[in-house]
């Protein structure tokens, strides 16, 4: 895609890639680095609570049931899309971050004074998982009110590169926090990184809800209506509902299998999945090209490809080195493939029912993480880790054939 934009001596120029993200108010970019120390501290949480439930219950179900029941919010997300599609963003977004501070201090007052059970392990993950669902809804909201259109591709880029890099640098601080600090020290420095979202949201343009007369099951009809009418929209993200589908049944047990099977310690673990994120960060840090000039179907049967490949091989892996290729892999292209889905969703969902849609989206993409997550632990416990890794990578690998068939078929988000 590119655009026209007019330098101080009043030529024109060209603009596109990262060059567009000058086209944004700069409290929304400040806003969307600060989101980089609130994911980092998220993926502490993502760390401790699994090696809290290992060691209460080192089983793949009792892995595959956090994965599954923190994800149970998600039922909710159409509703709750239609509240911040009544609201003020910004808003969303600090109280979100100051519900988050206040779950993960509760969690760690548990933990100190010895009352910290596994279903109390499983409501924490659930609520932080779901207070998270929401911001993610109101920050996609806040892009869709407060950016012009010509900067979308770059400002859904920043986000998912911010969301990549966090994700993969949070277990590799994690890891040795746990190791060497301990379980509190890490869901300690969990609850402060979520300030560094809410300060900055604080100075975040007033976006100014559309009206709405929707109530109750109501809230559903015109956001399913509005997906509908957007093929494609509705194409990519059932292909990435399936993606993690599969993605989640391997992540639910990555934990559990980098313990159980290889022994390895949590600086370990947390080390290698910082390496690990070097392929999909790289991918992200050229999300912008690959969006605008690549096809879309070209690009979504490339990354199912790399992943069920990734999957297939990440369960015989037995060095470090061969896992950080293969969760690699595994991950892939998630940076591009966020990117298309979010730019193609702003330009083809009104903004009046876009929370709804976009929690629609969340609640399609989102609802297989645990039932993906759930069967792995069943199929693990009667076949194990390898067989069930490669299972889901086979059956990634399959999906790429309904995307040559679908309204996805050479189509460019640059067109």
């Amino acid at each position: 895609m590119m655009q026209e934009s007019t330098d101080p001596g009043g030529s024109s120029r060209p603009v596109s890639g990262w060059q567009a993200l000058g086209l944004c108010p700069r409290p929304v970019v400040y806003f969307l680095y600060g989101t980089f120390a609130s994911n980092v501290g998220q993926g502490f949480f993502r760390l401790v609570l699994p090696w809290l439930v290992y060691n209460l219950n080192g089983t793949p179900e009792a892995l595959g049931t956090l994965a599954a029941i923190q994800f149970l919010p998600g039922l909710l997300l159409p509703w709750l899309g239609a509240l911040v599609d009544r609201s003020d963003a910004r808003r969303v977004i600090a109280g979100t971050s100051l519900l988050q501070i206040a779950v993960t201090v509760f969690t760690l007052l548990l933990f100190l004074v010895g009352h910290l059970s596994l279903w109390l392990i499983y409501m924490s993950a659930m609520l932080a998982t779901g207070l998270g669902m929401v911001a993610y809804n109101a920050q996609n909201v806040l892009v869709r009110r407060a950016t012009p259109e010509r900067a979308r591709v770059s400002v859904n880029a920043l986000s998912a590169i911010v969301f990549t890099v966090a994700w993969y640098v949070s277990p590799g601080l994690a890891g040795p926090t746990i190791s060497h600090l301990g379980i509190a020290w890490a869901l300690g420095i969990n609850a402060a990184a979520y300030v560094f979202v809410l300060v900055p949201s604080l100075f975040l343009p007033r976006t100014a809800p559309g009206p709405s007369e929707e109530r109750g099951l109501n809230v559903l009809r015109p956001a399913w209506a509005a997906l509908r009418q957007a093929p494609s929209v509705l194409h990519i993200t059932l292909v990435f509902a399936f993606w993690n589908f599969t993605w989640g049944g391997v992540y639910a047990l990555e934990v559990y299998f980098f313990r159980s099977s290889l022994h390895w310690s949590a600086s370990e673990v947390g080390l290698v999945g910082m390496a690990a994120g070097l392929f999909p960060v790289a991918l992200g840090i050229i999300g912008p090209y690959l969006a605008e000039h690549m096809r879309i179907d070209h690009l979504l049967i490339a990354t199912l490809g790399l992943s069920g490949l990734g999957m297939a091989v990440l369960g015989f892996v037995r060095n470090p080195a061969a896992a950080v290729a293969a969760v690699g892999l595994l991950d892939g292209a998630v940076a591009p493939v966020s990117i298309i889905m979010a730019t193609l969703s702003q330009r083809q969902i009104k903004s009046a029912v876009y929370g709804r849609v976009s929690a629609m989206q969340s609640l399609l993409v989102n609802l297989p993480l645990p039932a993906g997550g759930a069967l792995a632990g069943v199929l693990a416990q009667s076949f194990g880790i390898p067989a069930t890794f490669s299972l889901l990578g086979l059956l990634t690998l399959l999906s790429g054939a309904p995307v040559l068939r679908s309204g996805l078929r050479r189509l460019h988000l640059g067109s």
